[in-house]
This record gives structure tokens, C-alpha cells and sequence, in this order.
């Protein structure tokens, strides 16, 4: 395992990165999964695979890693509604630790996981029909053990989460319940006690336009789009993108408080781009750069001012899947190297007439000119299900 691990921090989508590179990458489908050896992009092989059968993770809606103990977790939320845990310590040899039934209705339509390495607590979101948030404990041999859950009630719809691990706080952003609202608003939770979730401040005060993270209650949506959340820890800035109105927005959670004046404040929104639908985003944050992936393309934002949010290029043409709602998409970033690793559900095409998948690694080491730096295309094998390696994690 890359000597990261030792540098690790949580972050909006598990562990925020520090400075040096990954050395690895695991991709996680419809029953199965791989890991690839992506030190040399220009040399990528594959390390180890398998395939689960039946439907413990048919479909994984999201995904987290805590890299230094070497954890991979999965969760279903469509069909069977599991949780996997993963010993991928050894890239070589993954081993499957234990498969988690869920309690409360914890893991259904579930598109966003955080998690907190120091208190070993992972919080799972699940939207549409539940709308709650719920915190496990995790043992080092992969033992989930539910601890508490928060419900929202039905007049939101959860889509984002990210979590603050210097200050203890989970952020959880929410559509209001029209379909057509564009209106998203952000809860605040103070979880010094892991598994209390003690809320701070208005979430009705916290509202803002073009922050609603979901635009449909339909369960195959809410799995297509994961939680599109990051949050840096270093400016308090909460970062997010709506899929329909195409908007990026920087949300300042410092100004949040317990008294009627002290609220959160929307900085600045940018249009991610006049036609991006955004599937999946990732941020670097050592060099303030959001970046987000749509049908065919991935469009990278300058955030280093949170109150002029700069679009500085999208990279166009990408084999990136194909144009429907419910495409899943993948998007990690290399901080490191100034790489951004992309794949889909349907990212598939054919050489020599045979179908293959593709990983695209793009290169952002000029914001301004995002360049294909390498692919990486995978045969077509049974029982794939037809289905590339959408879940992505770096470690």
C-alpha cells in the first residue's frame, strides 16, 4: 500500500488525500470487482479480481476505503440492501471480510457513504423512501455493529453528505420535497459523540437556490448520482453540483451557529458547463480544484476564491458512458500526480470487434488544458453482467 496511508486525513468521501501518490486502484461492479496497479498509468495491470454472486452487492450504490487499515466498503442499496466489507491491504489478494444485513432501512437507496478512521464510524445516507442517515461502527476484521440513525421525515430528500473530521461535524444537503425544486437545503450535525447526532443551527435558514443535489425521487436516480459533496477542511467551504441546472456551489458552514442570526452562506455558483448533467465529482484540495464528470466529459473548477467559483476547462469526447439517467459514474482524484481516474457503468466500446471497458486517466497539471493522459480497456468476461468497473477508489 502506497505510503499515503500515513498521511490520511477523512474527507467529503471518505479520506480527504495528502501529498503522495496512490499506487492503486479498486473498481467495484455489478458482482464483481478488481484492483490495478496504477503506479505507471502508461503500464496498468490488474492484481487481483473476483465475483460475488448472487446479489449481496448487485448494483453498489457507494463506496468508501479506509486506506490505512486497508478496508474497502460496499454498500447495495437497490436489491438486496448489503453492506460488504473488503481486506484489500494486500492489492494482490483481496479477501471479503463479512457480508452486513442492514437495520432501520439503513442501506436502501443509499448514495453516499462518509467515514471517520480515528472513531472506526462509517455514515451511510439513504434517500427516497427512508431519508435517513445512519453511523456503524467498524472493527479492523471487517465486524459492523449499528449504532444510532437520523430521519429526516418526508419533506426532504437527502443527496449529499461529507463529514469534517478536525471538527467532528457531518454535513448532510437535502432537495426540498418538489420535484422540481432547485432549492437544497444543508443540515449541520455535531458528532463528537459518534453516535449522536446533535443538530446545530436552522436547516430551514440554510436553504439556498441551485444547491438541491437529486432531481427525481425515482431509486434508479438517486443510485445513478452519488453524493456529490466535498467539503474542505481547511476553509470550511462545503462544495456540491446539482445535476439538472448544471451549477456548482461553494456553501460557507463557518457562519453556522446556534443563534437565529448565525446561518450558513452561499458564496458564489458557476455552471459547471451549458450541457453537463454531472454524474460524480472529486476535489483536490491541496490545489482548490473541483472536478465533475457528465456524458462524455469532465469539466475542472478553479475554487481557490469559494466567492468566484472559475470553470477553467472541460475535457470533451471522453468514451464515458452512456447518455441515460442512470448511468453510474466514477471520479478519483491523484492529487500527487495531477491525475483524475473516470469510469462509468456502460463505458464500453469495441476493438477489433470485441467489446472492451475503458478507464480514462486525465491529466489536470494545467487547470486550463485537461488532457487524455492514458487508457486502460478491459475485456468484456462473464459473468460481468455487461458492466464496467464504476465504484472507484484510490489507495
Amino acid at each position: 500500500m502506497s505510503s499515503v496511508a500515513d498521511k490520511i486525513i477523512a474527507g467529503a468521501s471518505g479520506n480527504q488525500s495528502g501529498s503522495e501518490p496512490f499506487d492503486y486502484l479498486v473498481q467495484v461492479a455489478q458482482n464483481y470487482g478488481r484492483t490495478l496497479d496504477i503506479s505507471d498509468v502508461d503500464n496498468i495491470s490488474i492484481e487481483d479480481s473476483w465475483y460475488v454472486a448472487g446479489s449481496n452487492w448487485y448494483q453498489p450504490g457507494c463506496t468508501a476505503v479506509d486506506r490505512e487499515k486497508g478496508l474497502l466498503f460496499v454498500v447495495n442499496g437497490t436489491v438486496q440492501n448489503k453492506l460488504t466489507v473488503l481486506d484489500i491491504s494486500d492489492p494482490t489478494d483481496v479477501t471479503i471480510l463479512s457480508y452486513n444485513s442492514q437495520t432501520s432501512s439503513s442501506f436502501t437507496n443509499s448514495n453516499g457513504i462518509v467515514i471517520n478512521p480515528t472513531t472506526q464510524r462509517i455514515y451511510i445516507l439513504s434517500s427516497s423512501t427512508y431519508r435517513k442517515v445512519t453511523s456503524y461502527q467498524y472493527s479492523d476484521a471487517g465486524v459492523m455493529t449499528y449504532k444510532s440513525q437520523y430521519n429526516f421525515g418526508t419533506s426532504v430528500t437527502p443527496g449529499g453528505i461529507a463529514i469534517d473530521t478536525e471538527d467532528d461535524r457531518l454535513y448532510i444537503v437535502t432537495r426540498e420535497s418538489s420535484i422540481s425544486s432547485l432549492l437544497g437545503r444543508h443540515y449541520e450535525f455535531d458528532i463528537s459523540t459518534p453516535d449522536t447526532f446533535t443538530s446545530i443551527g436552522s436547516p430551514s435558514s440554510n436553504t439556498f437556490a441551485d444547491t438541491g443535489p437529486i432531481y427525481s425521487t425515482s431509486a434508479n436516480n438517486l443510485s445513478g448520482y452519488e453524493s456529490r459533496s466535498e467539503f474542505d477542511m481547511d476553509t470550511k467551504i462545503l462544495y456540491g453540483s446539482r445535476p439538472s441546472s448544471n451549477k456548482v456551489t461553494a456553501v460557507d458552514v463557518s457562519t453556522n451557529g446556534i443563534y437565529s442570526n448565525e446561518n450558513m452562506t452561499l458564496r458564489d455558483t458557476v455552471d459547471a458547463s451549458p450541457y453537463m448533467s454531472t454524474k460524480a465529482a472529486t476535489m483536490d484540495f491541496n490545489d482548490k480544484l473541483y472536478f465533475v464528470v457528465s456524458i462524455l466529459r469532465v469539466s475542472c473548477i478553479d475554487v481557490s476564491d469559494p466567492d468566484n467559483l472559475t470553470l477553467t476547462d472541460t475535457l470533451e469526447n471522453l468514451k464515458a458512458g452512456r447518455n441515460t439517467s442512470t448511468v453510474r459514474y466514477g471520479l478519483k482524484v491523484d492529487p500527487a500526480r495531477k491525475l483524475l481516474f473516470q469510469a462509468s457503468r456502460f463505458n464500453s466500446h469495441t476493438i477489433n470487434g470485441a467489446t472492451v471497458y475503458r478507464l480514462n486517466i486525465i491529466d489536470y497539471s494545467d487547470p486550463t488544458d485537461l488532457t487524455l493522459a492514458a487508457t486502460f480497456d478491459t475485456p468484456f468476461v462473464a459473468p460481468q453482467q455487461g458492466e464496467h468497473g464504476y465504484r472507484l477508489e484510490l489507495f
